[in-house]
């Protein structure tokens, strides 16, 4: 069971919540929901309606940086 466990935690270690990604990107949190919600930004909904809860992969986010980056 302590495995399961240590999995669980180790997943919930990665994920973030809308603040933390806004403050990663240093963007408004608006910007993070209207980006999530129109699969800009791949995230996981945990809950529908105006006041959907999300999070984000920390991985998914550092991809996400990745691909806007420009080269001058």
């Amino acid at each position: 069971m302590d495995a399961k466990r240590d999995q669980v935690e180790s997943v919930e270690r990665r994920l973030l919540t809308v603040p933390e990604v806004s403050q990663i990107l240093g963007v408004d949190r608006k910007l993070i929901y209207r980006m999530a919600r129109e699969g800009d930004l791949p995230g996981i909904r945990l809950s529908r309606g105006p006041k959907a809860r999300w999070r984000f992969l920390r991985a998914d986010i550092d991809t996400a940086i990745e691909r806007r980056k420009v080269t001058a």
